[in-house]
């Protein structure tokens, strides 16, 4: 009897190039299920465990800057919803989102950083 083959699973890893053809892709949908480059290098870097790979300290400050501006927005949607709704499970829900965006954002912060003292060592 012949033994058949796992089937193999799709590589699902996506360089920053290709999260930002993704992200394109996806402009003729509605709104809400639109997701920014941004927002698929984050979830590339977590499926990956790692920090991707931009090619230039210019690129990744690049890349940094833009992801700061996409977390300080999201943080400030969330705390605008979080004045309009009263005490209870969204708002426990609404604190928790707010302490991990506050934390991508320092580590994207010290990100930018770590990039620009590269960049300038390289200048």
């Amino acid at each position: 009897m012949a033994r058949s083959k796992k089937p193999k699973s799709p590589d699902l890893t996506q360089t920053p190039e290709e999260c930002k053809k993704t992200a394109k892709s996806f402009a003729d949908l509605p709104k809400e299920f639109q997701m920014p480059a941004e927002e698929l290098e984050m979830v590339q870097e977590e499926l990956q465990g790692k920090a991707l790979k931009y090619g230039t300290p210019a690129a990744a400050i690049e890349a940094m800057q833009r992801r700061l501006a996409l977390l300080k927005k999201n943080k400030a949607q969330t705390i605008s919803t979080m004045e309009e709704c009263e005490d209870g499970p969204l708002r426990k829900a609404l604190k928790e989102e707010l302490k991990t965006l506050n934390k991508e954002i320092e580590d994207a912060q010290t990100r930018v950083d770590g990039y620009k003292f590269h960049h300038k060592q390289e200048n």
